[in-house]
């Protein structure tokens, strides 16, 4: 995630606290940061040696 991205992001979830709406869900303000975190570990997985336990 970009440094833009990642403003974006906490400018998007600050709105959407001060509104009420969720953070949570497929709208939610951190579904691309989930969507991130969850890309990044399969990444690693992926990397590692099988039967190696990182």
């Amino acid at each position: 995630m970009t440094q833009t991205e990642q403003q974006e992001l906490e400018k998007k979830a600050l709105d959407q606290l001060l509104s009420g709406k969720s953070l949570f869900g497929k709208d939610g303000a951190f579904a691309p940061m989930l969507k991130s975190f969850i890309e990044k570990a399969l990444q690693v997985e992926m990397s590692s040696p099988l039967g190696e336990v990182p």
